[in-house]
C-alpha cells in the first residue's frame, strides 16, 4: 500500500516512518507481516513482505531521489534481510544452489495467499493453496531485491555491487529457465516434484515489477495468458476458471470462504501489477491509457457506490462480480492510486 497512499502522493515524511517503524522490528532478515490485535506484538511468517520492503524502498528511492536518506537509514536493514534470505532463516526460507528461494516449510502458509481450512477449537487446518517450494512471485521480487542492492552500492562506491550484479544475474536467468513454460506462461511454482501449471495472477507479479527478470517479449506473452483467463471488470481471477480447483462465488460459510479466497476469488489490489505489466511490456501510448482507463472504470463506480472514498478488497471470479471480503482495504486504495499516477490517467 506504501508507494500509492505515501510515495506517489508525496507525503514523503509519512512514508520514511512508515519505512522506518518497518525496518525497526526487522527480526532474523524478516520484516514484520502483521501486528497482532491482541497485545500489538509483530508476527513474521511471510517469505514476500521483506521482498515487498525492498519495491517500496525502489519507489521511494525513485520519486524522492533521496539517496542520503536510503543510504543512512535504509541501507543496514536491506542488508540484514539479503543475509537471512541468503543464509538461511526462519520457516525454512532460504537461498538454493540455483540462487532462488525456497520455501522447505510444507504446513506454513507463506506467501499472500494464505487461506487455511477452519478446524476445530483455535487451530487452523491446512493450506488451502500451498506454496511451498519455489513460488515465482518471491523469486520474482528476490530478483529486484538483488538488482536494487546492485545499483545503491554502485552508486553509493560499495564494494559489494559486483557480487549482488553477479548473483541477480544468476537468479534472473534461472527465473527464466525454471518458470517460463512453453505456453508463454509462468508456472506458479516449482517444487522437487515438478511445475505448478495452475494459471494465477502471481506470474503477473512477476511482470508488473519494475526490477522483472522478463524479457519484454516474455512479460507480453504472459500478460496476454493472464488476460485470456483471469481478467474480469472487476479486476484478476486468482485462478483460471478452467482449473477444476476454481471457485467462483465467495460464499459466506468460513469454509467455503477459505476454499475460494485465492481460487477464483478476484483481489482488488492486483490491479496494480495489471496495470504496472501493460505499461511495462505494451508501453505508455493513447491505446493503453484507452483500455487501461476502461479497465478501471468499475472501480472509480465503487468509490462512489461502496463505502465512500475507498475500495473493497475482492470480487467473485464469476458474474456479476459481487463485492466480497473488507469494504475498505489500504492495498487496494494503494494500488489503485499509484496504477492511476503510472498510466498518467489524472482524467480519470
Amino acid at each position: 500500500a506504501l508507494p500509492g497512499l505515501a510515495i506517489h502522493t508525496r507525503q514523503l515524511d509519512l512514508a520514511r516512518a512508515t519505512l522506518l517503524t518497518l525496518a525497526s522490528e526487522l527480526k532474523d532478515g524478516l520484516i514484520p507481516v502483521r501486528w497482532t490485535e491482541t497485545n500489538g506484538a509483530p508476527e513474521y511468517d511471510s517469505a514476500d513482505t521483506s521482498l515487498w520492503f525492498f519495491w517500496a524502498v525502489w519507489h521511494y528511492w525513485r520519486v524522492s531521489r533521496d539517496l542520503r536518506f536510503v543510504a543512512k537509514r535504509l541501507l543496514d536493514p536491506l542488508r540484514e534481510i539479503m543475509e537471512g534470505y541468503l543464509e538461511g532463516t526462519k520457516f525454512g526460507i532460504v537461498m538454493d544452489d540455483d540462487g532462488l528461494i525456497r520455501l522447505s516449510d510444507r504446513e506454513k502458509a507463506l506467501t499472500w495467499m494464505d487461506a487455511r481450512l477452519p478446524a476445530a477449537g483455535t487451530a487452523s487446518g491446512p493450506a488451502v493453496t500451498p506454496r511451498w517450494g519455489k513460488p515465482v512471485e518471491v523469486n520474482a521480487l528476490w530478483y529486484g531485491a538483488l538488482t536494487l542492492m546492485s545499483q545503491l552500492a554502485d552508486r553509493l562506491g560499495f564494494k559489494q555491487a559486483t557480487h549482488y550484479d553477479r548473483l541477480a544475474r544468476l537468479v534472473g536467468q534461472n527465473f527464466v529457465r525454471t518458470f517460463y513454460g512453453r505456453g508463454g506462461f509462468l508456472f506458479d511454482r516449482v517444487t522437487e516434484e515438478g511445475p505448478d501449471a495452475s494459471i494465477r495472477p502471481n506470474m503477473l507479479i512477476a511482470v508488473g515489477l519494475p526490477l522483472s527478470p522478463l524479457s519484454r517479449a516474455q512479460g507480453l506473452r504472459v500478460l496476454e495468458v493472464a488476460e485470456k483467463h483471469l481478467l474480469t471488470p472487476a479486476g484478476l481471477r486468482t485462478l483460471s476458471p478452467e482449473d477444476p480447483n476454481y471457485r467462483g462465488r465467495w460464499e459466506r460459510a468460513p469454509r467455503e470462504q477459505a476454499l475460494a479466497a485465492h481460487q477464483g476469488t478476484v483481489w482488488s489490489w492486483l490491479t496494480g501489477s495489471y496495470v504496472s505489466a501493460v505499461c511495462g511490456v505494451r508501453g505508455l501510448t493513447r491505446s493503453t491509457q484507452t483500455a487501461l482507463a476502461r479497465q478501471l472504470k468499475p472501480a472509480l463506480a465503487q468509490l462512489e457506490g461502496g463505502c465512500l472514498g475507498t475500495l473493497g478488497e475482492s470480487f467473485d471470479g464469476d458474474p456479476p462480480h459481487q463485492a466480497r471480503g473488507r469494504v475498505s482495504q489500504a492495498i487496494s486504495v494503494g494500488e489503485f492510486l499509484r496504477a492511476v499516477r503510472e498510466a498518467r490517467l489524472g482524467g480519470l
